[in-house]
């Protein structure tokens, strides 16, 4: 995508995606058109450039907006970004999810009834239920370390790198 400049200011701001493409017509602020539009055109004190995309957003944020300013000399797009707030509960939530979802992998409903085969005569869901209990408890054990981190003020993981951190799971 191509941005529209004069006096080191983009036009069009509200128009720009998709406005001016390599090769297509550009249409001046003074009514006339001119062709063919590419990188580094220059005319009447017009200029076109590609927009350069922008900065990766940080873990933990999330884009507000977005617009396109000069930086450096060239249109860029720019986000504003904000921390996401995720809450103790979103925490929790997405460990019993993660408990669940291990559950079901073997076939089991979830959690609770994967672990109630803990006394079963059968060897096979015995033994599942056990390294899943074992697992779960290890998998808390880094819950509540991750957790007490957050509420001493360190930093929030993403819901993603807080499930991404939890021990694997090591079957029969």
């Amino acid at each position: 995508m191509l941005a529209l400049i004069k006096d080191n200011a983009v036009l069009n701001r509200r128009e720009i995606l998709g406005q001016y493409s390599e090769g297509g017509w550009v249409d001046l602020p003074d009514g006339s058109r001119v062709s063919p539009a590419q990188e580094g055109w220059t005319l009447r004190g017009y200029e076109l450039h590609t927009v350069e995309p922008a900065e990766a957003v940080p873990t933990g944020h999330r884009v507000i907006s977005s617009s396109v300013q000069i930086v450096d000399g060239l249109p860029k797009w720019v986000n504003s970004v904000e921390p996401i707030s995720v809450k103790i509960e979103d925490y929790k939530a997405a460990f019993d999810d993660r408990l669940d979802i291990v559950a079901q992998s073997k076939g089991y409903d979830n959690r609770l009834t994967i672990a109630s085969y803990s006394g079963s005569t059968n060897p096979v869901w015995a033994g599942e239920a056990a390294a899943f209990i074992e697992w779960r408890d290890a998998a808390l054990s880094s819950m509540f370390y991750q957790l007490a981190a957050v509420e001493a003020g360190g930093q929030a993981p993403t819901l993603e790198e807080f499930v991404a951190a939890l021990p694997e799971i090591v079957w029969p």
